[in-house]
């Protein structure tokens, strides 16, 4: 999903990608999951959209992707950003740096850049409660060490990123708490609430996904039995959302 990246508007989708998991289909431990080549692991979706994107966005002035934490891909660092585009991915793992340390002990050493305070919502799902958030913020650039497994099949020893610590102060039960990874180059705190702000707009996304799925086309309850026809009934229903949410893209906090 394209979103304008001064207003938020959506602009539309620049790719795609329909998938099931075979029935067939071994586990991980069976198939050797991480011995696989990218290309062969169901996580190589997020390099090929990226990969489609660009080729879709070329006209734009510059593209960031924005993942969650499935896209944290040591093999997409490598493959995806050049001067024109870039990642932004919340971090799943604490990774390895060039100097021996780690991810997390690297960016929380370093001194806060700036305080900043957000209003949360009640979310039942998440057993989170309305709260007023105060919220620390400091980033650094450091190298990500290759993975051991990937050593020997061609990837850069290492791959320099800006890592940004969103972390909430307080005495409160599930404190936010996020490490974002970004190839785009971080030196003041005004940047480093930019990159923060670009990735609060993953809120879209998840709204696409939620009224898709529960709250609107109920995708998942549909009585289709042909999975070639559940795909086709997806494709339609994504359409249909975009453009109301196009439409009535204001309701959307940002």
């Amino acid at each position: 999903m394209v979103l304008d990246a001064y207003n938020l508007s959506p602009l539309g989708f620049s790719h795609i990608k329909v998938f099931h998991r075979p029935e067939e289909m071994l586990d991980r431990i069976e198939r050797e999951y991480k011995k696989q080549p990218i290309e062969d692991k169901e996580s190589y979706k997020w390099i090929e959209v990226a990969e489609k994107s660009k080729d879709i966005l070329k006209d734009a002035d510059a593209v960031t992707f924005i993942e969650d934490r499935e896209g944290d891909i040591y093999e997409q660092f490598a493959l995806i950003p050049d001067e024109k585009y870039h990642l932004l991915i919340r971090s799943r793992t604490n990774r390895k740096l060039i100097n021996g340390s780690s991810l997390y002990k690297e960016v929380d050493s370093e001194p806060v850049a700036g305080n900043y305070t957000i209003e949360l919502p009640t979310d039942n799902r998440k057993n989170q409660y309305k709260r007023e958030a105060k919220i620390e913020l400091r980033f650094t650039t450091c190298s990500l060490k290759c993975p051991q497994n990937l050593g020997k099949k061609g990837y850069p020893p290492s791959i320099s990123v800006s890592c940004i610590s969103v972390k909430e102060t307080g005495n409160v039960s599930k404190p936010i708490n996020w490490k974002l990874l970004t190839t785009h180059k971080i030196e003041t705190y005004e940047q480093a609430l930019i990159i923060v702000f670009w990735y609060s707009a993953r809120w879209y996304i998840e709204q696409i996904f939620r009224l898709l799925k529960h709250q609107g086309f109920g995708i998942e309850e549909t009585e289709l039995e042909s999975g070639w026809a559940i795909r086709k009934f997806v494709i339609m229903q994504m359409t249909a959302l975009f453009v109301n949410t196009a439409n009535e893209h204001s309701v959307f906090p940002t």
